[in-house]
């Protein structure tokens, strides 16, 4: 991100000054069926790259919506399975204590029988 930030004021700052350093140069530039008759040199250089930025824009942000996408549903994932662990944790310490429980119970007849023998 530092990286594309230094990039676009580095190309701001060349516009600049070729806009500064050249503010009647005219170009006549033709594209297509289309003619562009004196028109300001930094004018037919920023078309083209705002044309370009646009296309990569359009070219970039499907995969990143689609990161985010799956991003969403990992995380919301996570939470399931963090509950469902939380939940699994909580009936195991039930069963134990209900183990637990049956142990004493069969120690305590066990013991009555020893006694009664």
């Amino acid at each position: 991100m530092q990286l594309f930030l230094f990039v676009a004021v580095v190309i701001m700052v060349v516009f600049g000054l070729i806009t500064f350093q050249n503010p009647d140069v005219t170009v006549t530039m033709k594209f297509i069926n289309w003619t562009f008759e004196q028109k300001p040199l930094a004018l037919m250089l920023a078309i083209p790259f705002a044309i370009g930025i646009i296309a990569g824009t359009f070219i970039c942000v499907p995969p990143w919506l689609k990161k985010a996408s799956l991003a969403r549903h990992q995380k919301k994932r996570i939470h399931e399975l963090e509950a469902e662990i939380t939940e699994l944790v909580v009936q195991e310490e039930t069963e134990v204590e209900e183990v637990e429980e049956v142990k004493e119970k069969g120690e305590a007849i066990i013991e009555d029988v020893k006694q009664d023998v």
